[in-house]
């Protein structure tokens, strides 16, 4: 009797839990469908077919009550993701696109009946005006009525009741006659403030996109056909800075983007009929106005309220910045040309006060910093290529870009290192033009001491000191970005092979034009650029003619100084890339030893592609027997020193 007792009271204790696990998954099933209830969407089916009605009694019961209920759970919210993903496309051409091409259609339907209302005579110019006006503010009625239960449909009812109401005020002004030009306008901000107004009441930026595209188009709309600048830019200042607080209340950042295309717009249409220099400081006081408008949008969204650029960010800082700078430019030019250099330095002085703030208060938000520093970046380099010419370019872009690099490193600010490199391309392209090897009539030159020269040294300073900053901070670096060190190595031995190589030439060249056409020089007038090359002018084509006669009539001076020339070329290269590896082995670098080897390879490539056929006996001696005694040399070195080089390799 004692066995019979336990058993039974074991059974009753299984089936006391078992109940309390029932109930416990009827009042979570009751839960979660009271929930989709309220939300007006019960998917019975689906929480019972996810819902597992197996008995505990089949299994240990410590498993249903360790993770019983959880697993129930987590298989409603993958049936509920399912159904939402299955019926994602359904419910946005439901919900949205039926309704908007719905109001969109009924619109058109009161347009036509109004039109053939008036063609038979049906109503008159007033009622039609009225009846539009009335069913605009019955549009609008309707949707505040739908707004608590279906947001998205009385979104679409609103909206159709600020068209109409736009479409009645435009057509009793443009059709009718029946109000002038001032009063319509009034009206049409007002419906412009009120469908921004309604757009925040039902959070819905469809509205408020709808507002900002009715503001932009009242001027053209209700165009007045003279001059009112002050009263357009004052109504265009209104509308941004109504823009740019909705922007800010509702975090509608892309309105900023859509308002400053809009603006400008209409400001381009306007200077082509109108502008003239009498307006000049009018146009650009309300140009930095607007500028500045949306500079204050930047620092209250990203700066103020820290919040995380989209795309739409980026594409404004961008575009405001430079397309203000290029319309300032364009007006400003004329009469204050000097001046456009500082102009440039306070744009970038005022985005890299920009790029601070943000990097202190939001240095999270990469993308940003990037752009800001970047536009400021862009704005100090076109104020070196505005206020100077010739080398200085090169030269202020070249310290620009080491400046750059150091101030990314301090910063920590990988985005400023790489504005560093592309400036730094733009100054390789300007030296290697600089020091390319170019013909012309040159009677004034020193060889070394000249500006070509001087100004390929300074980029060669310049990226010796790049290479040595990267190497300072290698342990810093990151993935790309570690081969900054040996392409900056290269690029410093590249310009100044690239430019003892331009002196050998153009030495040459100075020579055979000395000495052979002397006499030319009084018929062509002329002048050396910094190149040290000629600047063309009346008479030098036959300067020209009679120079290459010249050079026809000493074609045995002239094949001998080119002999010469190509001679020095080969020795020069294969000293240079003995100097290579010899530094490479001495500071255990095997990427100079590489680039030593690879322009050894050049040399030998040079002399037997183009040397042996193309130079004369005695240079064809010297260039060979020079390469060789240099090539055995770097071999004997190897050999001599393989264990050392073991080491160091």
């Amino acid at each position: 009797m004692p066995q019979e007792n336990d058993l039974l009271n074991d059974r009753l204790d299984k089936i006391s839990e078992e109940i309390s696990f029932l109930s416990k998954k009827v009042s979570s099933l009751e839960q979660r469908m009271d929930e989709d209830a309220k939300d007006g969407a019960i998917k019975a089916s689906a929480y019972f077919e996810s819902v597992p009605v197996s008995s505990p009694a089949a299994t240990d019961n410590q498993d249903y009550f360790s993770g019983g209920e959880d697993s129930i759970l987590k298989t409603e919210k993958e049936s509920e993701d399912k159904v939402s993903k299955e019926e994602g496309f359904e419910a946005e051409i439901g919900l949205k696109w039926l309704g908007r091409i719905g109001i969109f259609a009924l619109v058109l339907g009161v347009a036509f009946f109004l039109k053939y209302a008036f063609e038979n005579d049906w109503i008159g110019e007033s009622g039609r005006v009225a009846i539009g006006l009335f069913f605009g503010i019955v549009l609008i009625y309707l949707g505040d009525h739908f707004r608590t239960k279906f947001r998205e449909y009385a979104a679409t009812l609103t909206g159709g009741g600020i068209a109409v109401l736009y479409l009645s005020v435009y057509s009793s002004f443009a059709y009718y006659e029946l109000i002038d030009r001032f009063p319509a306008f009034i009206a049409m901000a007002i419906i412009t403030a009120l469908g921004a107004i309604l757009a925040i009441y039902y959070e819905r930026i469809s509205l408020a996109l709808l507002s900002i595209l009715g503001g932009f188009l009242t001027p053209f709309l209700l165009p007045s056909g003279s001059n009112n600048q002050i009263e357009l830019f004052g109504y265009l200042t209104i509308l941004n800075l109504g823009i740019v607080g909705i922007s800010h209340y509702c975090d509608w950042r892309k309105l900023n983007s859509y308002s400053f295309i809009a603006t400008v717009l209409i400001f381009l249409v306007w200077r082509v009929q109108f502008y003239d220099n009498s307006q000049l400081f009018s146009t650009e006081s309300f140009l930095t106005i607007w500028f500045m408008i949306y500079v204050a949008a930047i620092v209250s969204h990203n700066i103020i309220q820290k919040k995380k650029s989209d795309f739409y960010d980026l594409v404004f800082v961008f575009l405001s910045a430079v397309i203000y700078f290029v319309i300032s430019y364009n007006l400003l030019d004329a009469d204050y040309g000097d001046y456009m250099g500082f102009f440039a330095i306070l744009m970038a002085a005022i985005y890299s006060v920009l790029f601070y703030l943000h990097y202190r208060a939001n240095a999270e938000d990469g993308p940003l910093s990037a752009a800001l520093s970047g536009v400021s970046i862009l704005f100090l380099s076109l104020a070196v290529l505005i206020q100077f010419n010739g080398i200085w370019i090169t030269i202020a872009w070249a310290l620009e870009a080491v400046a750059l690099v150091g101030i990314g490193f301090y910063l920590k600010n990988v985005a400023i290192r790489y504005f560093a490199w592309i400036l730094s391309l733009l100054v390789v392209l300007r030296l290697i033009d600089i020091g390319s090897y170019g013909q012309g009539l040159v009677t004034d030159y020193t060889l070394i001491l000249n500006e070509r020269f001087l100004t390929s040294l300074v980029g060669v300073v310049v990226f010796a000191m790049i290479y040595r900053i990267y190497a300072q901070h290698r342990e810093s670096i990151k993935f790309a970005e570690i081969k900054a060190i040996p392409i900056a190595l290269f690029l410093m031995n590249f310009l100044l092979l690239w430019n003892l190589s331009a002196e050998a030439v153009c030495y040459f060249e100075y020579k055979i034009e000395t000495q052979s056409v002397r006499e030319i020089y009084p018929v062509c007038e002329y002048e050396t650029d910094f190149r040290g090359r000629r600047v063309e002018s009346p008479g030098c084509s036959q300067a020209y003619e009679e120079y290459y006669s010249a050079q026809a009539s000493n074609t045995e001076m002239v094949k001998k100084v080119q002999g010469t020339r190509n001679t020095v070329l080969t020795i020069l290269w294969a000293f240079y890339a003995i100097i290579l590896l010899a530094f490479g082995m001495l500071r255990a670098n095997r990427f100079l030893r590489l680039m030593g080897i690879g322009l050894l390879g050049i040399v030998i490539a040079k002399l037997f592609l183009v040397d042996l056929w193309n130079m004369g006996g005695i240079y064809r001696i010297i260039s060979s027997a020079t390469l060789g005694v240099i090539l055995l040399s770097a071999s004997f070195a190897y050999n001599k020193y393989k264990e050392k080089i073991k080491e160091i390799i």
